[in-house]
């Protein structure tokens, strides 16, 4: 989330009646950290409620369910595991979600998520967008506690974002243009915005034409040519980590 983020108005499409033990955390959490995650995102309250419930659960249970959750750190195998979950509920429906910005960054340089990761980042496409929020109907809401779609300042839908076991699927919408009559696909705010330009821009036959990318030796698929994304996105100094990182598997 970038600052121009913040000023994209939010409508909820799908939110959970709190449990008894969500109403409690409500009621006993300082209003000054209520007011700071509200500000940011409504959807962010929810977020640290649900971690902080479902966590031991969580990490418990991962601890048996596949050997890999063992091996890497907690919020690592929470973000995995809710990616996994999230993509075998939509399997179905063939919407050939893509990992972007720092879950792409992170697979293409050491095939885990970048850094200590607070959502997950994928992809979809414009001209499937419209079919995947009619299908929302449909996905098996276990688990998911909401459901928000956000919009920039030109109320145009940028995202929609699914909180699925205390972590959030932050899946960025990428519009088919036309720049030099020349077909592009546009989305996402830029980290490195040197040029003044707000948005990312990616040949559309990278998105066309995805490929396949790993995570903790799980399959994903990504944009074509995955290195030209990043540096548009991150700059030239994409493959240098601002910090220390977990490594599954280094790539570069």
């Amino acid at each position: 989330m970038t600052p121009n983020e913040d000023k994209k108005s939010t409508e909820i499409i799908f939110i959970k009646p709190d449990n008894i033990f969500k109403k409690i955390l409500k009621n006993i959490l300082p209003i000054s950290l209520i007011n700071l995650l509200f500000k940011l995102k409504l959807i962010y309250l929810d977020k640290y409620i649900d971690y902080i419930l479902y966590k031991v659960i969580k990490i418990f249970f991962l601890k048996f369910y596949h050997p890999v959750y063992k091996k890497i750190p907690t919020k690592h195998s929470s973000c995995l595991y809710s990616l996994n979950l999230f993509l075998s509920k939509t399997k179905k429906f063939n919407y050939n979600f893509f990992l972007t910005a720092g879950s792409l960054l992170g697979s293409i340089r050491q095939e885990s998520f970048a850094g200590r990761p607070t959502d997950i980042d994928l992809g979809i496409l414009g001209t499937k967008v419209d079919l995947f929020l009619k299908d929302l109907n449909k996905i098996n809401k276990k688990g998911i506690s909401r459901i928000d779609k956000f919009y920039d300042d030109e109320n145009s839908l940028t995202r929609v974002q699914i909180l699925l076991l205390g972590e959030i699927i932050d899946i960025a919408i990428f519009k088919l243009c036309k720049n030099s009559n020349k077909n592009l696909w546009k989305g996402e705010y830029k980290e490195n915005n040197k040029k003044n330009e707000k948005y990312i821009y990616i040949n559309y036959e990278n998105l066309t034409d995805l490929e396949k990318c790993e995570l903790y030796g799980f399959e994903y698929l990504c944009p074509s040519k995955p290195e030209i994304y990043l540096e548009n996105k991150y700059g030239k100094d994409w493959k240098i980590p601002d910090k220390k990182q977990f490594i599954w598997n280094k790539k570069i």
